[in-house]
């Protein structure tokens, strides 16, 4: 099978899932090429929307009508490399990191369910990897989504939850156009996608 796909991929899903798949996948289609655009996930919406690539994974909650697939969920929650009393959040620096509206509306909906004051932001980074690493040195908290704590045991973690007890998740999706399985290449790329369990990847 030969052909080149053309992936969006939201920044978060091209370090942690991304290299293990494409590797994966190319050991079976060794012929079959990729295009991958990485950035934030509506502008990724946006450039599926237009047809500008075949696949889009994205995180976070986007009305699409075509092909929608969930491939794994995320826990957010409160990180520290000191143990955590969340009753005591509003008076620790807190480090924030640029993300998406959607992320960032159910942050603060958190936020002023469970506080009356603001948080204390001493720190505001551009990327959540870089937010991890200040966390990693001690040097505030942060909200975060758990998976990206994955080989940093030694940081505490709260999971937070809704007023009613219900976990506070972000998710991941595959979305592409119906008409796409009509070419061998992606539909194959789809299936395969489809046959793993990504959570644990």
């Amino acid at each position: 099978m030969v052909g080149t796909i053309n992936l969006g991929v939201s920044s978060f899903f091209t370090k942690y899932k991304l290299p293990q798949l494409l590797r994966a996948f190319k050991d079976q289609y060794p012929n079959v090429e990729f295009k991958v655009t990485t950035g934030w996930s509506q502008d990724l919406f946006h450039s599926l929307y237009k047809k500008d690539i075949h696949i889009a994974f994205v995180r976070g909650e986007y009305t699409w009508m075509e092909q929608k697939r969930l491939l794994f969920e995320d826990q957010l929650c409160v990180a520290s490399k000191e143990d955590i009393d969340l009753k005591n959040l509003p008076d620790l620096p807190r480090i924030n990191y640029k993300t998406d509206n959607f992320l960032k509306s159910i942050v603060d909906h958190w936020w002023m369910e469970n506080y009356t004051k603001p948080s204390m932001i001493t720190m505001e980074v551009d990327q959540v990897d870089t937010c991890k690493e200040m966390v990693v040195n001690g040097l505030g908290y942060a909200i975060l989504p758990g998976m990206i704590l994955k080989g940093n045991e030694d940081i505490h973690k709260v999971f937070i939850t809704d007023k009613e007890k219900k976990p506070l998740i972000r998710n991941t999706w595959m979305l592409y156009h119906n008409e796409s399985l009509e070419v061998n290449v992606i539909h194959a790329f789809v299936t395969f996608i489809e046959s793993l369990n990504l959570q644990d990847l």
